[in-house]
C-alpha cells in the first residue's frame, strides 16, 4: 500500500512541521517521497513541466499563469479533449483563452466545431449570432422561434416583398 497526496502546490507547512518527524526527499521536479510504512509520495501541481503527461493533472493548477500556459500548449499541440475539463473548472479563462486561441492559431472550422460539440452548450455564448446559425437549414433556424417571433418574422418578410409605400407630401 501506498499513499500519494495530490495538492496544487507544494505543501510547504507540512514539509516544514513534519522535518523532525518525517524526512520528504525530492524525487524530481514536483514529487517528493517519504520511504515509511507506507511510503508516502507528493505530486505538487503547480511544479510540474508542461508536457503532455501532465496534461490531466494541470487542469488543476492553482496559479492563473500556469492554467493559461497549459490551455495554450493544448490549442498549439491540438489536443482539444482537455479543453472540456479546463471549462467546467475556470470557464471565464478558458473562454478567453479560446477566443484568442482561434486567431493566433489558426483553428480551423472542424478544431472549433469539437471543442464546441466536446463542451456542449456553455460555451454558445462565445460563438457569434452568424457562427451559430452557420450551416442550419432555414427549417433548423425556424424551429426555435415561437409563434409571436414567427408572425413578426412574417411580416418583416412581406414588408421585404412589398415594400409600404410612402406616403406623398403636398
Amino acid at each position: 500500500m501506498t499513499v500519494t497526496i495530490v495538492c496544487s502546490r507544494k505543501p510547504r507547512n507540512v514539509l516544514y512541521h513534519s522535518k523532525d518527524h518525517v524526512v520528504f526527499e525530492k524525487v524530481d521536479k514536483a514529487y517528493y517521497v517519504i520511504d515509511g510504512k507506507p511510503p508516502v509520495y507528493i505530486l505538487a501541481i503547480n511544479e510540474l513541466p508542461m508536457i503532455p503527461q501532465n496534461y490531466p493533472f494541470l487542469v488543476f493548477t492553482s496559479s492563473e499563469n500556469n492554467f493559461r500556459q497549459f490551455l495554450r500548449k493544448t490549442f498549439e499541440e491540438r489536443t482539444f479533449q482537455y479543453v472540456r475539463y479546463a471549462y467546467a473548472v475556470r470557464p471565464k479563462i478558458t473562454k478567453e483563452e479560446l477566443a484568442m486561441a482561434r486567431r493566433h492559431y489558426r483553428l480551423s472550422e472542424e478544431e472549433l466545431e469539437f471543442i464546441k460539440n466536446d463542451i456542449g452548450q456553455e460555451l454558445l455564448s462565445f460563438y457569434s449570432t452568424e457562427d451559430r446559425l452557420h450551416g442550419l437549414s432555414p427549417e433548423e433556424r425556424l424551429r426555435g422561434l415561437n409563434a409571436n417571433e414567427l408572425r413578426k418574422l412574417k411580416q418583416l418578410l412581406e414588408n421585404l416583398e412589398n415594400p409600404p409605400e410612402r406616403e406623398a407630401k403636398d
